[in-house]
């Protein structure tokens, strides 16, 4: 995994990530950020070999295929809790900041489309991470995310009653 901190610049449509080319669009993620002085931006991949492993089953073992997916899910999303976890640590010791949740492209009106420069801000081929021009993270099981730093406690409940693609999420729980 790669992380960066960064200062904030609110713009009337849009945030800069101060120092990079990189500009936040929609009314969600300026939402999410609202109090924020700075923002993390960061990427993690589980690499390639748990691609060439769910690769071998493809032909012969669909049950094993799903199962290691599964795996392999559960997996990034326990490493992307434990980079949160430092980044909530460097946080308030460095700043004296609080975390908000992760944000990653793709969520509420933040589009895939800058997935290309986010991966470039954080020199993520340094681990490996690349995306292809479909907007798709190669290895697949990596994630890219965005956390605030602020002085409020962050909100990390109702995240989901908030964002505006709340009737179309396929991956939204019930609440």
């Amino acid at each position: 995994y790669i992380y960066k901190i960064f200062d904030l610049s609110f713009q009337r449509e849009s945030i800069l990530i101060e120092g990079t080319n990189l500009y936040l669009k929609g009314r969600d993620i300026k939402a999410h950020l609202e109090h924020s002085l700075k923002c993390v931006l960061f990427a993690a991949t589980l690499g390639s070999s748990i691609e060439r492993r769910i690769g071998h089953y493809k032909s012969y073992d669909l049950t094993r295929i799903l199962v290691l997916d599964a795996c392999a899910t559960a997996l990034i999303e326990s490493v992307c809790s434990e980079i949160e976890e430092e980044i909530k640590g460097i946080g308030q010791r460095e700043y004296g900041l609080n975390i908000t949740s992760r944000y990653s492209p793709g969520y509420g009106d933040l589009s895939l489309n800058i997935q290309p420069k986010l991966l470039d801000v954080l020199e993520a081929h340094r681990i490996g991470l690349t995306v292809t021009e479909d907007l798709i993270m190669i290895p697949r099981k990596s994630v890219t995310a965005i956390i605030g730093l602020q002085k409020e406690k962050g909100s990390f409940t109702g995240t989901c009653r908030k964002c505006t693609n709340r009737g179309n999420c396929p991956y939204r729980k019930e609440l």
